[in-house]
């Protein structure tokens, strides 16, 4: 390149020029790659997207169940208090129902089906004497990890 008083050349102008669209059309090919792949990524979304709506449908609301065990725990912990039940390392049972009679519990019912729920607490001493409860819930659309075992 050469630099005269008269300022750029007609040569250098279109190099330079021609060197400005290579990484124009460079560019270009990056975007619409890049676009190619994001296109794909979306694709895919909006498919699990309208799959995990079709499957809310049937998705259970864990919450509402769990807050139900925790009302039967807290209420097998009242049973035991005001009745000074005995605990031992020997595990035992205490039926919702038996809570339900003496108004320890509400009746619990399936969001969904309205149906009572079934359910029962397992209480026992550990190692450590300390009083562990364990409460757990069976009703038609949610069964607690661990019921019936």
């Amino acid at each position: 390149m050469k630099l005269n008083n008269h300022g750029w050349g007609l040569s250098t102008m279109l190099l330079g020029v021609f060197i400005i669209i290579v990484f124009l059309f460079i560019a270009l090919y990056f975007t619409i790659s890049l676009n190619n792949q994001l296109g794909i990524s979306n694709n895919q979304t909006e498919d699990k997207i309208v799959k995990t709506v079709e499957d809310s449908k049937n998705v259970v609301d864990k919450g509402y169940y769990l807050k139900k065990i925790n009302r039967i725990y807290i209420a097998t912990q009242s049973y035991i208090d005001v009745n000074n039940v005995v605990v031992s390392r020997t595990p035992f049972n205490i039926n919702i129902s038996e809570l339900i009679d003496k108004d320890y519990l509400d009746v619990i019912n399936d969001s969904k089906t309205g149906n009572r729920c079934d359910g029962y607490s397992k209480v026992y001493l550990d190692n450590s004497d300390i009083v562990n409860i364990k409460a757990y819930l069976k009703c038609d659309s949610y069964v607690s990890e661990g019921f019936g075992e």
